[in-house]
């Protein structure tokens, strides 16, 4: 007769639960996914890490039933909000804002239930933003950025970059052509006892052989129709605005919508469009792919093992400057 054994999940922060496995631990990863997924009612991709005690209790990515024993504590990564029910059979009440991709599925629903129309186009941004106002509110990116990948999104984006600080600068100042003139012209116009505008110099310094316009662009002392002019435009990107008669104002720009505004520098505006890109699912406008991998991979540290070669150049040169 099998041996049971029980597992401890753990689902989030402050989310953990017992998942109880009659027949004992399963022969393969996947086994163990699927058993977890339905006992606790879960919805989206993920994947599982383990608790390895030999390296001090921390998270491995689990890819063989041998790492772990009866007892184990093991953690699901999503790479969209988790929804979790309770382990037994009751109800699943969804507890997260739904993300761009749901929203296209609820959608589609509901007219096939009142016109039979099975397709419908992707939701506008707008329309998902009167809906889930909420979503693209400052304290919520930030949750939202934690509960998805455990790491606290603003804080740790921000002193990363001033960790990097002085080694892009050092890089910045050893560039040669015409980049290298672009990026003097920026670090002698920098004040450099202001911690935000070196911040924002470093966002706009990033050089991957992309135009850096395409992510920040700047409008001083413009009429308003212009700007919602070049928003319109825009698939995803940072505003600032910079006016004599008032304060100045960034803002991030997703699908033509001006999603979020008054903030207060480039740094952290960058810190939030990433965070919307995690909350909303997105993908990364393929003309600024390696700028937003060197944010994600090496200043967030995230998903960090591969890089292109792009970012993997960048990294090199950064140590090379310590």
């Amino acid at each position: 007769m099998a041996t049971s054994a029980v597992l401890r999940v753990i689902l989030g922060e402050n989310s953990s639960q017992r998942v109880v496995l009659p027949l004992g631990l399963p022969d393969t990863v996947t086994e163990l996914e699927n058993e977890i997924r339905r006992q606790c009612q879960l919805q989206d991709l993920f994947r599982l890490q383990f608790m390895d005690e030999l390296f001090g209790n921390i998270f491995q990515d689990l890819t063989s039933m041998e790492e772990i024993q009866d007892r184990a504590t093991v953690k699901v990564l999503s790479l969209r909000p988790v929804v979790a029910g309770s382990c037994d059979n009751g109800p699943l009440t969804p507890t997260h804002v739904p993300n761009h991709a749901e929203l296209k599925l609820e959608q589609a629903n509901q007219v096939y239930r009142e016109e039979g129309t099975r397709l419908i186009p992707d939701p506008k941004l707008s329309d998902f933003k009167m809906r889930w106002p909420a979503l693209f509110d400052v304290t919520e990116i930030n949750a939202e950025f934690k509960r998805i990948t455990t790491i606290p999104l603003q804080s740790k984006f921000l002193s990363q970059l001033d960790l990097y600080s002085a080694n892009l600068l050092k890089m910045f100042e050893s560039t040669t052509g015409q980049k290298g003139k672009q990026l003097k012209a920026l670090t002698n116009n920098m004040d450099t006892d202001d911690i935000d505008a070196g911040r924002d110099l470093l966002i706009k310094g990033l050089y991957l052989n992309e135009d850096p316009g395409d992510l920040v662009q700047e409008f001083i002392d413009v009429d308003e129709t212009i700007v919602e002019g070049a928003i319109e435009k825009t698939t995803m990107g940072i505003f600032t605005l910079k006016n004599t008669a008032s304060e100045d104002d960034v803002r991030i720009v997703l699908e033509g919508v001006t999603v979020i505004q008054d903030l207060e520098t480039v740094a952290f505006a960058s810190a939030m469009l990433l965070g919307l890109i995690y909350s909303l699912n997105l993908s990364y406008p393929k003309k600024l792919s390696c700028t937003f991998e060197v944010l994600q991979k090496i200043i967030m540290e995230l998903d960090g093992g591969v890089l292109s070669y792009k970012a993997q150049s960048l990294k090199t040169k950064l140590h090379q400057c310590e």
